[in-house]
């Protein structure tokens, strides 16, 4: 481990940067990023939400449900550790692993099986970032992951139809 709560040791850096492919300047904009929103070495849910649903990256919901699922030891707080991992799969990282993050973000009761709830609440925050997309390009950058968007109607009808398909047919 690091000596401080702020940084990584070589070896550390060295695995990291391997482990997700990282090229140097990526690296040092991800830990400048961290140092940024961080305090004494730690990332607030507050924080995190906030930098990430204002940006327009996510929605509230998703943002929340990254953080639980990256917040390791479950203390409320990702540390640089847990958010390396998490910035390392976001901006390098294989196929296998952004779909196993993804498959562990909406796992919530992290009983290795996505529920027809899961996959229901999580076709519902994919449709709202869509919409959310659609609607950026439309009216620009003021719309963002905080920005409240509805679903509709056919989104709804086409996700009861995903679900009955998946879960009612099998």
């Amino acid at each position: 481990m690091g000596n401080r709560a702020d940084t990584l040791n070589k070896d550390e850096q060295s695995s990291f940067k391997k482990t997700y492919r990282i090229p140097p300047e990526k690296y040092k904009k991800i830990l400048h990023a961290f140092k940024k929103h961080s305090k004494e070495g730690k990332i607030t849910r507050e924080v995190f939400v906030k930098a990430y649903s204002k940006k327009g990256h996510l929605d509230r919901d998703l943002s929340n449900q990254v953080f639980d699922s990256f917040d390791k030891d479950k203390n409320g707080n990702l540390d640089l550790r847990e958010y390396m991992s998490l910035m390392g799969i976001i901006y390098g990282g294989s196929l296998d692993q952004k779909l196993n993050a993804s498959f562990e973000v909406f796992d919530k009761d992290k009983d290795g099986h996505l529920s027809k709830e899961e996959i229901r609440d999580m076709l519902v925050i994919l449709a709202k970032q869509i919409r959310r997309a659609k609607m950026r390009s439309k009216y620009g950058p003021q719309v963002t992951g905080a920005t409240p968007v509805g679903i509709e109607e056919e989104d709804q009808k086409f996700i009861e139809k995903i679900l009955y398909d998946v879960f009612d047919l099998v």
